[in-house]
């Protein structure tokens, strides 16, 4: 196991465990909120030093939720995670007001919108140097477990991959080979929890097809204090992979656990990926804390609704649920 973690395991392991978090600026409080709570619940079952990267063959992200994931599997200089999970949430807090800086008062906001209309919001200059301060030259390949970093290439406008896990590089054929010679992963399953960062409750209520019709290209990008093109890419992306996942863990059968949770009644500032004032950001706190006591849903394949999945518990419960079973193939794979 790399740097204790599970990684180095997955090649040979029979269960394959993935972490997958969502990406959404600021949001990023929620599945922080989320993830303290599980590395709190793998203390529980082995000790203070348990930590996330210790448990996962593979940790993904988008945006902000790449951040996160590099923050879980960094090394520090002892060879450990560089942030506990109940830290990432303070993080974020702490941060997040100088990576998006607010401007209050009607000039600057005009000046904003100007600068808006020409170049980016946010300059990331903060953000590149906070980066550089916690993780100096770590490159990739020296993370604690198997990270997946999704991004989009402008240039060929097609997906790219950054990753510590190699063979990644040729996914295509690896794919390829195995759909023409009829495989499947042999002896396989998997473990996967995926969080969200929250999404619109009924975001048919927040946009219409009439309305949009009638748009110029501003309104797409500026509305009601929203930028309408940004939510509907940002929602369609995380729905589309929690469908997709949830089709897939349907067909390869109950040897495949999938565990989604995703909070689905942001309203109003939360719902923003930049407000980062402090009433905010102390509200996604309690979105994430009061997203534990709900109870774990799943997508209906039918109408692609969140449903609450029948007799199943609260996603505090399930998580706590999870814990154990990754505890478990932990050690079974130190007895191995």
């Amino acid at each position: 196991m790399a740097g204790g973690s599970s990684a180095t395991a997955g090649d040979e392991a029979k269960v394959i465990t993935i972490l997958s978090i969502d990406g959404g600026g600021v949001r990023g409080i929620i599945p922080a909120i989320v993830l303290a709570f599980l590395e709190k619940e793998l203390q529980k079952l082995d000790g203070p030093d348990a930590r996330i990267a210790d448990y996962f063959d593979i940790v993904a992200g988008t945006s902000t939720g790449g951040l996160l994931t590099v923050m879980l599997a960094a090394p520090d200089k002892d060879g450990r995670p560089l942030f506990d999970a109940k830290d990432l949430a303070k993080f974020y807090i702490d941060e997040s007001p100088k990576i998006f800086p607010q401007k209050g008062s009607i000039f600057s906001n005009i000046g904003s919108a100007l600068a808006l209309a020409t170049g980016p919001k946010y300059d990331g200059k903060y953000l590149h140097s906070l980066l550089h301060r916690h993780l100096g030259d770590t490159k990739l390949d020296g993370a604690l477990t198997h990270v997946v970093i999704p991004a989009f290439d402008i240039a060929y406008l097609q997906p790219t991959i950054f990753s510590s896990f190699q063979t990644l590089l040729a996914m295509n054929q690896v794919a390829e080979h195995m759909v023409l010679a009829g495989q499947q992963p042999a002896g396989k399953s998997y473990i996967v929890i995926s969080i969200g960062c929250g999404t619109s409750s009924l975001p048919k209520l927040k946009y219409s097809a009439k309305d949009a019709a009638k748009w110029g290209i501003l309104s797409w990008l500026i509305k009601d204090g929203s930028v309408p093109i940004l939510d509907m890419f940002n929602a369609g992306s995380a729905d589309m992979v929690d469908f997709h996942l949830s089709v897939l863990s349907a067909v390869l059968g109950t040897s495949h656990q999938y565990l989604r949770i995703q909070y689905d009644k942001l309203s109003g500032s939360a719902g923003s990926i930049d407000d980062s004032s402090k009433a905010n950001l102390d509200r996604l706190v309690k979105i994430g804390e009061e997203l534990l006591s709900e109870k774990v849903s799943g997508v209906d394949l039918e109408t692609g609704r969140n449903v609450e999945v029948p007799g199943g518990g609260t996603n505090a419960e399930e998580l706590a649920k999870y814990a154990k079973q990754l505890s478990d193939e932990r050690r079974r794979r130190r007895n191995n």
